[in-house]
């Protein structure tokens, strides 16, 4: 009310009586109000108390005894009378630590209810028309593109930081190795990261995400032990009581440990290129129907190479029945992969602490191509477009690889004639071969599984000669492979020991 007695536009006036619901003592009259204090038996609100507001009502008898409840009393705006309240905005940046802007990452921001937003091409996000003095929290997610940055390059360098020969020099980057989420890096990430880059799985373990977020004002106890406490992948606002323009988030992408993914579908990647070409030479071979052959592949000039990676696709009616390579070679059969949904080609993901040097036209590894057709032909050697060829050297720079017919590797395979008499083979059976240049040809047999099973090495004194197989060799009765080479030849074949 004002000076004179009139009411104030915006205020409502509740008296105590309003209140009570019948309050009464078996002594006699009660006396209400707001407080201990008999007098206080009103109260005004005001536009500054719209919504709920927490009262009591205390009860006094005539000795003077008192007793309160609490209820609310809920003050309403019908008319329009009181201004609007205020209302702020909570809006940063999502970036990685080479400055990548993420775009498309989901925010969350929960209080009474959960608001979600995405962040925009560069990186940024907005809530608007939030209530003031309100707590909210904010967590950040993007689980997607698990391959996004991630090479064999990583893989090396995550090795060598687990085997000490140079450590990862950022937190990200450590949390970044730690693919299963257990707050330490070991040689366990490295096999998930592998799969992943192989296609042996599209998940990351213990409900890891392809990106993790926390504060960007968020600072480590040690950089160098970034899991020495919990990381903090939410933020809170306890109170809001203005709009914040920084609440900003670095961005980690999980195996990517030299920042070259990418934050965006238009972004430019941070991958250093070369530019080069690495030559993988293969013989311009002709292979029978229903035969199968070791093809060499071998490297088209000196290089020296940290990793290499890619999915090798061949032409139909081929198929890859199984791989080997060099003994002094640092490769691991977990290395490469066959896979049975996939028989045309094979996949591949290799990696060392240290680089690998080749020889020109050294041979990489072979690979054991069968003909399902009816006709002799010669494979034509690809890339499966989800998996292409490339290599990293030592300071992080790609070359693609690229695949190269060369004749001349293969040229005496087309005089050179073979058979097996006789075949079936019941006890022992020799290879008759012709058209042999002299030297040193070596036999190989092999089973279905491509399992070694026996070999020898033969002089060559005149172009036609045989090769005796001993009836001992045969583990058991089944289809045999049979291979030889020769300094310019190579040849295969099939046969059945089947004995009586």
């Amino acid at each position: 009310w004002d000076s004179l007695g009139n009411p104030i536009e915006g205020t409502a006036e509740v008296s105590i009586e309003q209140l009570d619901l019948g309050s009464y003592d078996a002594c006699g009259a009660v006396s209400l109000s707001f407080s201990p204090i008999l007098t206080d038996t009103t109260r005004i609100f005001s536009c500054d108390e719209l919504g709920q507001n927490l009262v009591e009502l205390w009860v006094t008898d005539i000795h003077g005894n008192q007793g309160f409840c609490s209820t609310w009393v809920d003050v309403q705006d019908p008319a329009g009378i009181c201004e609007p309240p205020p209302k702020w905005s909570v809006e940063g940046m999502i970036i990685t630590e080479t400055g990548a802007m993420i775009e498309e990452a989901e925010i969350y921001l929960m209080g009474s209810d959960t608001i979600v937003t995405w962040s925009d091409a560069t990186g940024n996000y907005t809530f608007d028309s939030l209530s003031f003095f309100t707590g909210y929290s904010l967590k950040v997610q993007r689980d997607t593109d698990l391959l996004n940055g991630l090479t064999t390059w990583d893989l090396a360098k995550i090795k060598q930081h687990i085997l000490g020969v140079e450590l990862l020099d950022s937190p990200y980057k450590i949390i970044a190795a730690d693919a299963n989420r257990s707050g330490a890096v070991t040689t366990v990430d490295l096999l998930h990261l592998q799969k992943l880059i192989l296609l042996l799985t599209d998940e990351l373990p213990n409900e890891n995400t392809s990106w993790r977020f926390i504060p960007a004002d968020y600072t480590f106890t040690d950089p160098t032990l970034p899991f020495l406490d919990p990381l903090p992948e939410s933020l809170e606002i306890d109170t809001l009581q203005a709009s914040i323009s920084d609440l900003n988030w670095a961005a980690i992408k999980v195996g990517d440990v030299n920042g070259s993914a990418q934050g965006s579908a238009n972004a430019v990647t941070n991958e250093q290129r070369s530019g080069r070409v690495i030559d993988l030479v293969v013989a311009d071979q002709t292979i029978a129907p229903g035969e199968s052959a070791w093809v060499p592949i071998r490297f088209g000039e000196a290089i020296s190479f940290l990793t290499m990676q890619g999915a090798v696709k061949l032409s139909p009616p081929f198929e890859v029945l199984d791989i080997r390579w060099p003994e002094y070679a640092a490769i691991s059969p977990a290395d490469f992969y066959l896979d049975p949904e996939y028989a045309d080609g094979f996949r591949f993901a290799t990696y060392g602490i240290e680089a690998e040097h080749r020889a020109y036209e050294e041979i990489w590894c072979e690979v054991l191509v069968h003909n399902t057709g009816g006709l002799g032909a010669s494979p034509i050697w690809g890339w499966d477009a989800r998996m292409p060829g490339l290599a990293y050297d030592e300071g992080g720079l790609s070359y693609r690889l690229e695949w190269k017919l060369d004749a001349r590797l293969n040229q005496q395979n087309s005089i050179v004639k073979h058979r097996v008499h006789p075949n079936p083979v019941k006890a022992g059976t020799v290879i008759e071969l012709e058209g042999l240049s002299l030297g040193t040809i070596q036999l190989e047999i092999f089973d279905t599984q491509g399992k070694l099973i026996w070999q020898t090495t033969q002089q060559v004194h005149s172009p036609q000669c045989e090769i005796p197989l001993p009836p001992t060799i045969w583990p058991h009765a089944g289809l045999y492979w049979y291979q030889v080479r020769g300094s310019e030849m190579q040849v295969s074949g099939r046969l059945l020991y089947w004995p009586e």
